[in-house]
């Protein structure tokens, strides 16, 4: 089920490219207003609830998408590097689902933390490794930790009892892909997007009902070419 959650909604990331000639991506839950449908923006703190849980569900989908990528089976050497920026880019993604940043309105929420105790240990052994590597490899740099080994030799010739320095080199080895996490990644970003999406229909639910408390203020904001402001208690 929520495998189908997940293909649902990177079905409506690609319906909502606007053109090749645009650089945006548009993501609707759940689904964009038919064209005869008249449009009434929606404010307050609820409503910047929903777009930043919104921002996280699709943070997993990126992170979803590159993972896949950066777990194909490598064909040649120059796909390495390719593999590398998908992997950094799949764990980037991720790891900003899990950090507070600056939302909408206020801190960015984080439900994700949530979902995550109760996964299987190996999901929850993922989870743990790529934060590490996002603090420690990726966004930051710390050398015991970036699994990066480097070296510096002089390359010279010798003759008799003379030396002839010719020239000085480094060399910088690191783990450049490891597929098996972005296996593991994949597919806990997929269960994740599952729990995150029920967890924003209900938010979309809730201030449904709110609104359908009070059709004629509805009517009122759309006249007067206004939002209609969601009352105090209308959260997520």
């Amino acid at each position: 089920m929520a495998r189908d959650r997940t293909k649902r909604s990177a079905s409506r990331v690609a319906a909502s490219l606007p053109n090749a000639n645009r650089t945006t991506v548009g993501i609707w839950i759940p689904r964009q207003p038919s064209p005869g449908d008249i449009v009434l923006p929606v404010v307050g703190v609820g409503a910047s609830e929903l777009v930043d849980l919104t921002s996280i569900f699709f943070d997993l989908q990126v992170a979803h998408m590159a993972a896949s990528d950066a777990a194909q089976p490598v064909v040649d050497a120059g796909e390495l590097f390719a593999r590398r920026a998908s992997m950094e880019a799949a764990i980037i993604a991720y790891a900003r689902c899990f950090t507070h940043g600056q939302g909408d309105h206020g801190r960015r929420p984080r439900p994700l933390d949530g979902f995550v105790t109760d996964l299987e240990p190996a999901l929850q052994e993922c989870h743990s490794r790529v934060l590490r590597l996002r603090h420690k490899a990726i966004a930051h740099h710390v050398a015991a930790e970036s699994s990066q080994i480097g070296t510096v030799v002089f390359s010279l010739s010798i003759a008799g009892h003379d030396a002839t320095l010719r020239d000085i080199h480094v060399q910088l080895e690191t783990e450049i892909h490891d597929s098996r996490l972005m296996e593991t990644l994949e597919e806990l970003a997929r269960i994740l997007c599952g729990r995150l999406g029920a967890h924003i229909d209900e938010c979309r639910r809730r201030l449904f009902a709110l609104a359908t408390q009070n059709p004629p203020d509805l009517v009122r904001a759309l006249k007067e070419g206004r939002a209609w402001q969601l009352p105090s208690s209308g959260g997520c």
